[in-house]
């Protein structure tokens, strides 16, 4: 049995970074597990400095891109990254973790 979504959760699941690999990652998390398919979560957001990546993911998955980092993180219950190197990894965190729930 899995715990309620926090107070003012939407049940959301985020992803940041969406190269080749986590393009990929994320796509699969939309389309093939029960985390996002079953109706316990009611949304899956994405966030890339591409808008390209972004405009393809949401026309071929029901997922939603972020205007924000900050946005992805204080709407996820569960966030996900996949960025090419710490250094990224590091300066993308500067905006994620303050506004994590």
């Amino acid at each position: 049995m899995s715990a309620p979504p926090a107070e003012n959760s939407d049940g959301c699941v985020a992803f940041v970074g969406l190269g080749k690999i986590g393009y990929a990652i994320a796509k699969n998390v939309i389309t093939k597990t029960p985390l996002v398919s079953d109706e316990s979560c009611t949304s899956f957001i994405h966030f890339d400095i591409s808008s390209a990546a972004c405009d393809q993911l949401a026309e071929e998955t029901k997922s939603q891109t972020a205007q924000s980092l900050a946005e992805a993180a204080s709407r996820a219950d569960i966030l996900f990254t996949a960025l090419p190197n710490d250094t990224i990894l590091q300066s993308v965190s500067s905006d994620l973790v303050p506004n994590l729930r």
